[in-house]
């Protein structure tokens, strides 16, 4: 990696993240608290129970394994909400768009026509400013085209994994983000997990607690959104990759979606058969570039899709494409 890159992270770095930390920090002690207080309730009634000479004994194991975290009450659909997989190439860009609010997750890569082409797309549909802009890891065919939609919208919000990563193009986008003073948060499932903007509610479903900072886990620490708007859903899987898949799995939270963003553009490493037979959507969309030299999407996953009867959607076919939610029923694509 070059210096300047190493140089500006670090010294960026510290900046662009401390509100989010600081609110991650408030969130967790929260966290704990409940904790505590359901372990010292369980511990009573097991001394309760004890006492009466039938003691809990498996019953405790399987409160404490069963305990989740609630999603907030789901709210009635008021209005549409549009999403739009833009074409952005061998990347991910993603538009959660109602008549008065905008959400961006990923911005392609850091190529001129593509980043030129994405304003343009953001302009032309009516976006002058983006309530939230999400990272989901620092890949540069996710975060390439960020810091140009950073410079030419109003944003209020950045959301983004803890983690940090040395190249030229992840350093200014956090340099972007310190000269214009924008918030920060990095959520994960378990802390500050539910942002809304209007009537776009989204769940904050990966990664997990903890700091991940090797880059064999960049793939698995993407944020994955799962939007709600009334009795529809659709989950925006980054890239994250079996393991991480097998980790959500694992936790217990509320995956399921009528439309998923298949992993990592349609590769073999996500969209494992139970993952996807735990989401259980109707639609899957690949974000893919036509002709691209990975072999996206994996002729894998493809028959996972089929076996399933599922709609396939593929950007490298179709270019842009929008469904459109009323809180009932999904059209598209447009």
């Amino acid at each position: 990696m070059k210096k300047e890159a190493k140089k500006a992270v670090k010294k960026v770095a510290a900046r662009a993240v401390t509100k989010g930390r600081k609110k991650k920090a408030t969130n967790r002690r929260g966290f704990i608290k409940i904790v505590a207080v359901l372990v010292i309730l369980v511990v009573v009634a097991f001394g309760v129970n004890f006492a009466l000479g039938n003691p809990l004994g498996g019953h405790v194991q399987t409160f404490l394994e069963n305990f989740q975290i609630q999603e907030p009450a789901r709210v009635a659909a008021e209005g549409e909400i549009r999403v739009h997989f833009i074409d952005v190439g061998q990347g991910d860009a993603i538009l959660l768009q109602s008549d008065d609010n905008a959400v961006l997750i990923d911005g392609g890569i850091n190529r001129r026509a593509i980043t030129d082409s994405l304003v343009a797309y953001l302009r032309d549909v009516g976006v002058t400013r983006l309530c939230y802009v999400v990272s989901t890891h620092p890949h540069a065919d996710h975060v390439g085209g960020l810091p140009t939609i950073l410079r030419e919208f109003e944003v209020d919000h950045v959301l983004m994994p803890d983690l940090m990563h040395t190249t030229n193009i992840f350093a200014e986008f956090l340099e972007v983000i310190d000269e214009k003073n924008i918030p920060v948060s990095m959520p994960n499932r378990y802390d500050e997990n539910f942002f809304s903007a209007g009537i776009i509610h989204m769940y904050v479903v990966n990664p997990g607690h903890g700091p991940y900072r090797a880059s064999r886990d960049l793939n698995d620490v993407s944020i994955i959104i799962r939007m709600v708007h009334g009795e529809t859903a659709f989950i925006f899987t980054g890239d994250a990759e079996i393991p991480a898949e097998r980790r959500m799995l694992e936790s217990g939270v509320n995956i399921s979606a009528d439309v998923m963003l298949a992993g990592h553009h349609g590769s073999r490493t996500s969209s494992h058969p139970e993952f996807v037979a735990a989401i259980n959507p109707s639609i899957a969309v690949i974000s893919v570039g036509e002709g691209n030299t990975y072999g996206h999407p994996n002729d894998e996953v493809l028959e996972t899709f089929a076996q399933r009867n599922m709609r396939v959607y593929r950007t490298d076919q179709l270019g842009s494409i929008v469904l459109v939610t009323d809180g009932t029923t999904i059209t598209g694509p447009r």
